[in-house]
């Protein structure tokens, strides 16, 4: 299978994986042969991309980090306590001091988030990725759940598990480090403005409001349980900065890697929270939610180093760009620079990464520079050493 986006897609192409509606139902099943009408209702529904069945490359096929059932249960989980969030109150007309109030007085916020569920979850999350060897974080190219707060929340915990156990975390530690990263955002539901909105399109009200979701989010899971001070911890800072300049706290770091028998100071930002800020980031990055367009994974992890040492732990950034695969299997790349056998502007299929080293991925060379479809020939480029490639 191969990756297309929704406006290349034509009568006769065959959907290879599921799409599912905001409210996790499905809206085209692998197998579907398309027709102008389900084309259509994918562009009504903005889906951007599919993975279709192409000739050739039936091998093909995208990593799976975690289960359908694994996260489907997830996002049932996740609906049903945003939408129970939302149903309470709209607290955004309020004044910051008097969200803070209302979070810590009204017990209806009591029972809204089920922390154990959540805590299972990420078990079974862990359970997947030992059970599918899963030892690289492979992009996520298509939405195939249309709620982007879902699939956010999946991700971001995804990668912080992943970095965590780099980092050698403890069993109980991923656990709560993957239960605080899925419910990083979850004071952003008090105010349904915020709610799956880029943050270059947010007002300066808006823009107040974001401020609030570390303390307000951190402040509900508190009324839930009582042994929860660390997942307190990792949402309450995730958006702290090792300069200083980040928020609610002006907390700083000293960069160094997050392990749990360094001393650190009170000023000093959570290590869970370290690791959470940088799978946050690029989640966000390779989405577009942001002050920036979507990028491609390679452009993500080049604006998080960056960003070491300042917005994010470098030791963290270090790890990330170890883990992450920025050439995932079934997307499209094309040659920027070429060589004699393989010239700029050729197109491919990435069938799989070559061993350990992401950047030189094997890829299935299927279009010509005018785009006609030629003779498919691997490219290895371990083997081309001079061919350049960037993704489509």
């Amino acid at each position: 299978m191969r990756l297309c986006s929704t406006e290349d897609l034509r009568p006769g192409m065959k959907i290879a994986r599921d799409i599912c509606d905001e409210q996790l139902e499905l809206i085209a099943a692998a197998g579907l042969v398309l027709d102008m009408k389900a084309i259509s209702r994918l562009v009504i529904l903005e889906v951007q991309d599919v993975y279709v069945d192409e000739a050739g490359t039936e091998d093909i096929v995208p990593a799976e980090m975690v289960s359908d059932l694994t996260r489907r249960k997830t996002h049932k989980l996740l609906k049903r306590t945003f939408d129970d969030l939302l149903n309470i109150a709209d607290l955004a007309d309020l004044a910051g001091q008097d969200v803070m109030t209302v979070l810590q007085y009204d017990d209806r916020y009591s029972n809204a988030v089920k922390l154990q569920s959540f805590r299972e979850v990420i078990h079974t999350t862990i359970d997947d990725l030992l059970k599918l060897n899963v030892n690289t974080f492979e992009t996520p190219l298509v939405r195939n759940y249309l709620n982007r707060s879902y699939e956010h929340a999946l991700n971001v915990s995804i990668l912080a598990i992943m970095l965590g156990r780099a980092f050698h975390f403890s069993p109980d530690e991923l656990i709560v480090l993957g239960t605080a990263s899925m419910l990083h955002d979850l004071g952003k539901h008090v105010f349904p403005a915020l709610i799956n909105r880029p943050l270059r399109d947010l007002n300066p009200e808006e823009h107040r409001q974001l401020h609030l979701h570390p303390d307000a989010g951190a402040l509900i899971v508190s009324k839930t349980a009582q042994n929860a001070t660390l997942e307190l911890a990792a949402i309450r800072q995730h958006h702290e900065q090792p300069d200083g300049r980040g928020y609610p706290g002006k907390l700083t770091s000293s960069n160094d890697a997050p392990l749990k028998a360094r001393v650190v100071w009170p000023s000093e930002i959570f290590r869970m929270a370290e690791i959470l800020a940088v799978a946050n980031a690029y989640d966000n990055l390779i989405n577009g939610d942001l002050q920036v367009p979507p990028m491609s994974p390679a452009k993500a992890c080049e604006c998080l180093v960056r960003g070491a040492g300042s917005l994010y732990n470098r030791a963290v950034v270090s790890k990330a760009c170890e883990l992450i695969n920025i050439y995932p299997a079934g997307s499209i790349i094309e040659v920027t620079v070429g060589d004699a056998h393989f010239a700029p502007g050729c197109r491919g299929v990435v069938r799989r990464s070559a061993g350990t080293n992401f950047r030189k991925p094997e890829v299935l060379m299927i279009w010509d520079p005018r785009g006609a479809r030629q003779t498919p020939r691997i490219l290895d480029l371990n083997r081309h050493p001079g061919v350049q490639i960037s993704l489509v």
